[in-house]
């Protein structure tokens, strides 16, 4: 009898665990599938035009603007790069570890992925970084966005703006099969 009921609520669990969100379970080979509907995704448009993309340096140097004008100076840069720094030095030890660095460029910049990287900040390869080190790593970066070299950076400094190519149209009207095979032909002749 325990048995029997054993089974029954496992059945019953089983019967909902499979039922739920619009899931599917393949009893076979345990591979968990969507439904139909949840694999359908929407036909995404065609991009005919320039493609705009912020840099992720943009989100840090854009926080530095003190005055609010949408230009960054290389002062207004260092002061940035010194409070980015205190942010970074969770426990304020007056270095930041490479934990506490990947957690700042997280929140920073908005992915690990995103430049620059860790070897950028640690330059000696000690698995800390200074101060000097974070400031020097940031100011770098400016000087790299600052395209006109005017020690400002503009926000259109801070985008690239990437072009869609343009397909070519065919030079000539694909053959037709007839054609194809004649020209095979020809070339076997030759040989």
């Amino acid at each position: 009898m325990k048995i029997l009921k054993l089974s029954l609520a496992s059945l019953i669990i089983a019967g909902s665990l499979s039922a739920y969100s619009g899931h599917t379970q393949d009893a076979d080979d345990g591979i968990e599938t969507l439904s139909d509907q949840e694999q359908t995704l929407p036909a995404m448009p065609r991009i005919s035009g320039p493609i705009t993309i912020i840099r992720p340096a943009a989100l840090v140097f854009t926080t530095f603007d003190t005055d609010r004008d949408y230009h960054v100076t290389r002062a207004e840069a260092l002061l940035g790069a010194r409070d980015a720094f205190d942010r970074a030095d969770k426990d304020g030890n007056g270095r930041v570890s490479l934990f506490e660095l990947e957690d700042w460029r997280v929140a920073a910049l908005g992915s690990l992925d995103a430049l620059p990287g860790n070897l950028n900040f640690d330059t000696d390869y000690n698995n800390q970084v200074f101060a000097e080190e974070f400031e020097t790593a940031l100011l770098d970066l400016f000087d790299r966005h600052d395209e006109d070299a005017d020690a400002t950076l503009k926000h259109a400094e801070l985008m690239t703006i990437l072009e869609v190519p343009r397909r070519k149209a065919p030079e000539k009207e694909r053959q037709t099969d007839q054609e194809c095979l004649d020209q095979i032909q020809r070339s076997r002749k030759r040989f």
